[in-house]
């Protein structure tokens, strides 16, 4: 049994606008299989997201109907839970340690390196969890002043996840990028324990992480001491005591909900009361709005008799210029009105003096009407005035009659009712106190929680630091252990002339004397890109190494098909049935050899087919998921109430 460390997916949960999806996972090989579209393969890339990949594949169904996910995991027997938005990659990562209690606060973290989360980087805290211990690569290893970055989970789980777009392709592990591929071969030295930084590299990483334990055990002190002064008793039981506290609370509520009533029955405010207190209330609001509109209505009609008045007076001055500007001549005379310049050599040009009589006459008429109106109005503001003064000084009698007749009984209720209220400000604040006390000692159990990473960290780095003293020979062995791994694996796959399959001295992966990227046949670049991340794990259950004991496998079958059963291309593959049916039998004896020397894993695979090896062996193969478009008993995608 090796001490690698474990990974364990629990549970995934996708929180939409209208309900959550929930797959529930297992240890050991989990599959997810379906028909195409229907949002398999995000599973696996939520999954990558929520524990720090930079980004996440979404499509229409997700955006319009999901909001968020939540993960659930197992690290090292440690349960975490991770939750992280979906459609916001900046967004600060909240993680919770056993459970999500609303009385502790979340862990906080920043999805990417250069963030100011309260509680550091994902990546980094991820492989505190998994007790991998802090180490820098190289970008460049021939150059002596090469960029060293600090190894995190967000590299170690490009070789966890092997995603369906790289199945077969160049881009598997950017082998067709030289720069990106040497930076992983590095990494990969990492997780086999034979990264060749040198010994004194790896003594300042001891001496990094001696520092961090260092300081975890000083905090663990400070609050320890803190506690005794305050004569902690660290036997307490939070749950119990708070239980205790709420349902005094609760209790207090009832009592004072039950004093209210005998209050407002005190209080004589009865339903009649109450109605005649709300009539008047209406006349005063109506009488209110009445108001507005008299005051709105005397204010247009002053206008207007100011208005007929002007003219009324403009009439009589111009019958007064005709009466002394009667006869015609040719003289220009301007008007005394208007300004303008008039002559009076024609009868057209003058206005009987009848007409403007007449207009005078109307306009005294109307402006004795606005006069009537605005007497009216001034008469209804007076009424509407006295009549909201009346139904206030009701309203005063009434509420003065009461508060005179139960004011003794009131007052013992008021000050009974002020009792309960001080004894219930008095429970919250003692709740609050034990709230902030469970905090700390939840912080304590968070420290020696992180004091223990570190320490198995430590360890890996002093077995790294006595393997790179006395064992120069180390990662020959290692090597040839990793090879023989990816050897076996090739020449079980059913594959012809791939039993040369090795491993070289590079870490580059050799089938049929050819790297990857030089292979034509997509079907065996197929298995071949099975064997690359298969050996690595199956390294990871027999051998002690950094690599968790956690693999996702998105759509094996890529390139080889369930049914078609000749190659066009001639790769090879006489069978694709087999070769397929191969795939899950060698995950089968992956899970025979762990369970034989108890190790924990887990295997998560995605495929459009259920091969009849996991039909056969369904002890074996737990069924986390089935989608169909067809079938109405299954799910028709992973965001099941899309229209």
């Amino acid at each position: 049994m090796s001490n690698s460390p474990s990974l364990i997916v629990k549970e995934l949960i996708i929180f939409g606008i209208e309900k959550s999806y929930r797959i529930p996972f297992k240890s050991g090989i989990n599959i997810i299989w379906g028909d195409l579209d229907c949002g398999k393969s995000s599973i696996l890339s939520i999954i990558s997201y929520c524990l720090g990949t930079s980004s996440l594949d979404t499509y229409d169904e997700l955006e319009e109907k999901a909001r968020s996910a939540r993960l659930v995991v197992e690290v090292n027997k440690e349960v975490y839970i991770f939750e992280r938005d979906l459609f916001n990659p900046k967004q600060f990562i909240r993680c919770y340690k056993d459970q999500i209690d609303n009385d502790i606060a979340p862990i906080i973290l920043s999805p990417d390196l250069e963030g100011d989360a309260p509680d550091g980087y994902i990546s980094f805290y991820i492989m505190d969890l998994l007790g991998l211990p802090i180490t820098k690569v190289k970008i460049s290893p021939s150059k002596t002043d090469s960029t060293m970055n600090r190894v995190g989970f967000k590299d170690v789980i490009k070789f966890l996840h092997l995603k369906q777009k790289d199945i077969a392709a160049d881009s598997l592990l950017n082998m067709n990028e030289r720069y990106r591929y040497v930076k992983h071969k590095e990494i990969i030295k990492f997780l086999l324990n034979i990264h060749n930084q040198t010994i004194s590299e790896l003594e300042s990483s001891l001496a990094e992480q001696q520092e961090e334990l260092n300081k975890k055990n000083r905090e663990q002190k400070e609050i320890t001491k803190f506690l005794q002064r305050m004569h902690f008793d660290f036997d307490f039981d939070f749950e119990l005591e708070v239980n205790k506290n709420n349902a005094a609370i609760k209790l207090i509520d009832e009592e004072v909900v039950s004093l209210k009533k005998d209050y407002t029955r005190a209080s004589g405010v009865t339903e009649a009361v109450e109605e005649k207190l709300l009539e008047l209330s209406r006349i005063i609001e109506n009488n209110q709005s009445n108001s507005r509109k008299y005051n709105s209505d005397l204010s247009s009609y002053i206008k207007l008799r100011s208005s007929y008045t002007e003219e009324k007076d403009s009439i009589t001055t111009s019958m007064k210029v005709e009466s002394t500007f009667y006869q015609l001549h040719n003289t220009e005379v301007k008007c005394p009105l208007c300004e303008k310049t008039q002559c009076r050599a024609s009868e057209k040009f003058r206005i009987p003096l009848e007409t403007l009589e007449l207009e005078k006459k109307s306009l005294k008429r109307k402006i004795r009407n606005l006069n009537s109106f605005i007497d009216d109005v001034r008469s209804n503001i007076e009424s509407n005035f006295i009549e909201e003064q009346n139904a206030r000084n009701a309203i005063a009698d009434i509420q003065y009659s009461f508060d005179t007749k139960y004011a003794n009984e009131v007052s013992e209720l008021i000050e009974s009712i002020s009792l309960l209220e001080k004894q219930k400000v008095d429970l919250i604040s003692n709740k609050k106190i034990m709230d902030r006390d469970k905090s700390i000692v939840k912080r304590l159990d968070i420290i020696f929680t992180e004091m223990k990473n570190i320490e198995n960290a430590m360890r890996r780095l002093e077995g790294d630091l006595i393997r790179a003293r006395d064992n120069s020979e180390d990662s020959v062995e290692v090597l040839d252990r990793l090879s023989k791994e990816f050897n076996s694996y090739m020449s079980n796959s059913l594959l012809h002339n791939v039993s040369s399959s090795i491993v070289d001295d590079k870490l580059d992966y050799l089938v049929r004397n050819k790297f990857f990227t030089e292979l034509t046949s997509g079907g065996v670049r197929t298995i071949t890109s099975l064997g690359i991340y298969i050996s690595k794990f199956v390294y990871a259950l027999k051998y002690d190494s950094n690599i968790p004991t956690f693999m996702m496998i998105d759509t094996p079958g890529n390139n080889i098909g369930r049914h078609r059963q000749q190659d066009k291309n001639n790769d090879d593959i006489s069978s694709d049935q087999k070769v397929y049916e191969r795939v899950y039998q060698q995950l089968l004896s992956i899970n025979e050899y762990a369970n034989k020397h108890e190790s924990d894993f887990q295997i998560l695979v995605v495929d459009n087919d259920l091969a009849d090896t996991v039909s056969q062996n369904q002890d074996v193969f737990h069924i986390a998921k089935r989608f169909s478009k067809h079938d109405e008993n299954y799910d028709y995608g992973l965001i099941n109430d899309y229209k």
